[in-house]
């Protein structure tokens, strides 16, 4: 492949692409199971660990699906948050 290809469009975000996506994952479990930010980025780590993904490819999924949140599984064994 020649050096001067630009790459393909989402394949490269940049640190800020990342972190707002990162940042809008969390904020939408936060919201969706009524916790914290951090009891929300252990969850968004939980569904990376699961799926054998990165923590960016788990908060796509997790805002890919708004209305069906793979985060359930994560919440239903904590018993420190109230669900």
């Amino acid at each position: 492949m020649p050096t001067d290809t630009p790459a393909a469009a989402g394949r490269n975000p940049s640190k800020k692409a990342r972190a707002q996506l990162l940042s809008t994952a969390v904020a939408l479990l936060a919201e969706r199971y009524g916790c914290g930010q951090e009891a929300a980025f252990d969850a968004l780590l939980d569904i990376a660990h699961r799926n054998h993904a990165s923590v960016a490819n788990a908060a796509e999924h997790v805002l890919s699906r708004r209305s069906m949140v793979d985060g359930r599984k994560f919440f239903a064994h904590r018993t420190d948050l109230a669900i």
